[in-house]
């Protein structure tokens, strides 16, 4: 095929953050070898270990094969070398293709200048068709819920009190037909609440609550049609309805400011998934945005975030009365000298406030965002654990993600206020982070 412009490779890229990481490999001395046969351009890229990278780009089939160990193709090795090679071809040698020349038969096609815009009847027709799997997905998702409303009746009629008795298959079967149903959030949600009565000794009562988040999922689907669209929204993805990222950034307006990084928490959800939540803090506006993450396959995140830094960023909030999920498009960091006192919670009794003004307007809150000042850890020996205090002399149950996070506290507190900031999820606080003002932001 002809030379390729930047625009065309660009296309190719599965993420912006492959392109951005691809660009600086888009240099004749990042590579030991530059060669084609003009059948193909392959490369050998300097990396960190002893060996270099094999990249190699088929130019007719515009199919890819790269010796790293990213399964997304193309890799940044790919969009380097097919960068490099849309800058000119003169950094690569003529010569024939050597023995580990094996390109992949699945072909990804270059998007050409060429192609021809749809047809409004193509439009049509494609949104007729989406419209039609959209309500083949409605079908499936109240027949789910009618079947889970049944087992609901069936578990109140044993009794509430036999669920630690009830054998994992009890739950895990209902949680397979739910994602059958198209319901996944719904699966997870039941496997959750399996584990916490296997796990707490205090079960009934979260439990019980549990229950009753189900039948408010049950009901509220029935009268779907009487909510106003961004609930409706918000029904379907606390169901599990999921809206591709570049959807997203093509609809949704950007939010740019400058952001703190309030904390970053690796965890395992309970399918066994890795994901990622930054929580950023806009310190102009104190508004909160939770950046979510799932790596799949352990190939890590595009961007990667350390608390503490401030950050120059354009963010997209996903649709929702109380948004908070956010994407990040782009950032860069920056210095500040002070940071400003934004987004303060002042005790307790303003977070319980907040949190029911949240969940009046958004029923399927998980958690609540807070930065609480004036808050000092008391450490209660006979307990062997620890209470956060308000100005006023009040107190909530706290849940720490592990046991060092109590020891944190009491060494960065040394008996003075700290200002801190975690979730509330509606039983508990989950302090995340302190914000100090010599130390920056502790990790918890």
């Amino acid at each position: 095929m002809a030379q390729w412009t930047e625009e065309q490779v660009v296309s190719l890229s599965p993420n912006e953050g492959t392109t951005r990481r691809g660009r600086p490999l888009a240099n004749s001395s990042k590579w030991e070898v530059l060669a084609t046969d003009y059948q193909a351009i392959w490369g050998l890229c300097k990396g960190s270990g002893k060996n270099p990278y094999k990249a190699q780009v088929n130019l007719q089939t515009t199919t890819f094969a790269c010796s790293c160990p990213v399964r997304a193709l193309p890799c940044k090795h790919l969009m380097g070398l097919m960068l490099l090679y849309a800058k000119g071809s003169g950094n690569f040698k003529h010569l024939p293709p050597p023995d580990w020349i094996k390109i992949p038969k699945a072909a990804v096609a270059v998007a050409e200048n060429t192609t021809a815009a749809p047809s409004i009847e193509d439009l049509q027709k494609a949104a007729a068709a989406k419209a039609k799997r959209w309500e083949k997905r409605l079908e499936l998702m109240e027949s789910g819920l009618s079947e889970l409303q049944l087992w609901l009746e069936d578990v109140i009629r044993q009794g509430v009190a036999n669920m630690p008795m009830q054998q994992a298959d009890f739950w895990y079967s209902i949680a397979a037909k739910m994602v059958d149903a198209k319901l996944p959030r719904l699966s997870s949600f039941l496997k959750e609440t399996h584990q916490m009565i296997l796990q707490s000794e205090d079960w009934l009562e979260p439990a019980v609550a549990r229950l009753g988040e189900l039948q408010l999922w049950i009901t509220t689907f029935e009268q779907r049609e009487q909510l106003p669209p961004v609930l409706q929204e918000e029904l379907y993805s606390a169901l599990g309805k999921t809206t591709k990222k570049a959807d997203i950034l093509a609809t949704h307006p950007k939010v740019k400011g400058t952001w703190l990084v309030l904390t970053v928490v690796n965890q395992l959800d309970v399918e066994g998934r890795d994901y990622r939540k930054v929580w950023l803090q806009n310190l102009e506006t104190g508004k909160f945005a939770l950046i979510l993450d799932y790596s799949f396959g352990g190939m890590g995140y595009e961007q990667q975030y350390f608390s503490g830094t401030v950050i120059k960023a354009a963010l997209v909030y996903y649709s929702s009365n109380f948004a908070q999920r956010a994407i990040c498009e782009s950032y860069e960091i920056v210095d500040i000298d002070n940071l400003p006192a934004v987004g303060i919670t002042a005790n307790f009794e303003a977070l319980l406030e907040a949190y029911a003004n949240a969940l009046n307007i958004s029923p399927w809150l998980v958690n609540l965002p807070v930065l609480l000042t004036d808050i000092v850890p008391h450490y209660y020996k006979e307990k062997d654990q620890i209470q956060l205090v308000d100005a006023t002399q009040n107190s909530l149950p706290i849940r720490l993600l592990d046991d060092t996070a109590q020891w944190k506290l009491l060494a960065v507190s040394g008996g003075n206020p700290l200002t801190v900031f975690g979730e509330w999820d509606g039983t508990a606080f989950v302090p995340l982070s302190v914000i100090d003002a010599q130390e920056g932001v502790v990790l918890l």
